[in-house]
């Protein structure tokens, strides 16, 4: 009994010096302790639902994973003309041509041709008032202009050029005449007697079987004689535009 006794006094003794060195008795607080290491990765979490769109205006962008490769579009709008390219290789020969028609006698290519270029280079003064007979024809198709006569022969009706040149160191004067009442007159008074030129021509309606010729006259104000001159020459073209 006396050690039960003895057993309460220790315990209460403890309690009361428990109680009264709760403030006097308090230890000072330690140092905080090292680092630990860290933690392993956790679980992947569940996917979350899609957010909404985004209205980022690109500040500060990071720049995220290519995609897939979207759907083929539509075609756009034809661009601008491009500039010419390179000439090309020249190409295999084609196949011959059918055969033409003749060009002579009274052949449909040469009836619609007619044209005509003669020439006359003499010392002697030709005759006044009288068609002029050229000693060289350059071209003649169809023999319209007849040489030996002097004159050009409409064989077909239509619209034709006629042209001449003459030049001389004299005084020189030229008519280009037609049976149709045409007769135009050209003059060239030279005094100074250096080689000059004169020229003329006309557009005429012929009609088959009217002629043109040129013929030389002593003008009004001409006191000279006609002598020879090595300078002397003349030229008569013609030709037919368009027929009737």
């Amino acid at each position: 009994m006396r050690c039960v006794l003895c057993l309460g006094l220790v315990w209460v003794a403890a309690l009361l010096h428990f109680g009264t060195c709760q403030d006097s008795c308090r230890v000072q607080d330690g140092r905080p302790g090292e680092k630990g290491m860290p933690g392993r990765d956790g679980l992947f979490g569940q996917k979350g639902e899609k957010g909404e769109p985004s209205y980022f205006d690109g500040a500060d962008r990071v720049q995220g994973q290519k995609g897939d490769l979207g759907n083929k579009g539509e075609p756009g709008d034809i661009g601008m003309k491009g500039y010419p390219g390179d000439g090309g290789p020249p190409g295999p020969p084609g196949p011959p041509g059918t055969k033409g028609s003749s060009s002579g006698g009274s052949g449909t290519a040469q009836s619609k041709r007619s044209a005509f270029s003669v020439t006359l280079a003499q010392e002697a003064a030709p005759s006044n008032d009288r068609p002029l007979l050229f000693t060289t024809d350059i071209v003649n198709i169809n023999g319209d202009f007849r040489m030996e006569e002097g004159k050009f022969t409409c064989k077909i009706p239509g619209v034709y050029y006629f042209v001449f040149h003459a030049m001389s160191t004299q005084n020189n004067c030229v008519r280009l005449k037609s049976d149709s009442d045409t007769s135009l007159s050209f003059c060239d008074y030279n005094i100074r007697h250096n080689k000059q030129v004169v020229s003329g021509g006309t557009v005429l309606q012929l009609s088959a079987g009217q002629k043109v010729w040129l013929e030389p006259f002593k003008g009004h104000r001409d006191r000279t004689t006609p002598s020879n001159s090595k300078d002397r020459f003349f030229i008569f073209n013609g030709f037919l535009i368009s027929p009737s």
